[in-house]
């Protein structure tokens, strides 16, 4: 009779744990259906990108904020980007930010440090945008942009695809820091002998200087860009936001 009293109760004793397992999963699938919905909510969506080719990679993009659209709720995938936009781009998409937030925080402080001081120090001169001051300010101080004419630097004009190859290739350090280094000339650096030996896959690249070419090389190589079918890069070709992203 004992053995049967507790199996009784052992019996009685799963088929709890079976209810209160039960009950637990009803509710788990109730409470997460809200979650569900804010996440589909939080996906932006574009008026113009119905049937493009990039939807997908542009709503990827938009969703984890790398890019955005205009105030009409549209992106406009066909519109030439520039070059002001392609730094944002990649400064966001190579996780630098934080750091171009806090460059921004700390040039304000400055300012009004500043406005008080007759400080005649120098600091090293940046091109003058009308917004994302810090990141292109971020990406001249880390080398990743290197004009030759900050003054004169046309933020607006459109990003030719030799100047997206040399922003990634120094974005993602797939070339040596002395490259991005106007006072180490690239001939004398090994690195740039060995990646412009694979120039020859790429029959528009004689036009380019050496560390130019290295620069290209680098991301082709890297399978961040690829040339075209017919074996040209096109280098000063432009691209447009849907090709961008």
């Amino acid at each position: 009779m004992c053995n049967k009293r507790k199996w009784r109760k052992c019996c009685s004793s799963l088929y709890f744990l079976d209810i209160l397992l039960l009950i637990m999963v009803i509710f788990s699938c109730i409470y997460s259906v809200p979650v569900q919905a804010a996440t589909v909510q939080n996906v932006i969506f574009f008026e113009d990108l119905n049937g493009h080719w990039a939807r997908s990679d542009i709503s990827r993009l938009a969703a984890l904020e790398m890019v955005k659209g205009y105030p009409d709720h549209t992106f406009k995938p066909d519109q030439l980007v520039n070059r002001l936009e392609t730094v944002v781009l990649i400064i966001r998409s190579g996780g630098f930010t934080a750091e171009a937030e806090k460059m921004a925080a700390a040039g304000n402080s400055k300012k009004k440090r500043n406005a008080n001081s007759t400080s005649s120090v120098k600091t090293k001169q940046m091109p003058k945008v009308p917004w994302g001051q810090s990141y292109i300010g971020l990406a001249v101080e880390k080398g990743f942009l290197a004009p030759d004419d900050p003054e004169g630097y046309d933020y607006a004009g459109p990003v030719t695809r030799l100047e997206v190859a040399e922003l990634l290739a120094r974005a993602m350090y797939l070339v040596p820091p002395s490259l991005g280094d106007k006072s180490a000339p690239a001939e004398n650096d090994p690195t740039t002998e060995v990646n412009s030996a694979s120039a020859k896959t790429l029959s528009d690249l004689d036009m380019l200087k050496l560390e130019e070419r290295t620069l290209v090389n680098a991301v082709v190589n890297a399978n961040v860009m690829s040339g075209y079918p017919d074996g040209t890069f096109r280098p000063l070709d432009t691209l447009t936001r849907g090709e961008m992203a």
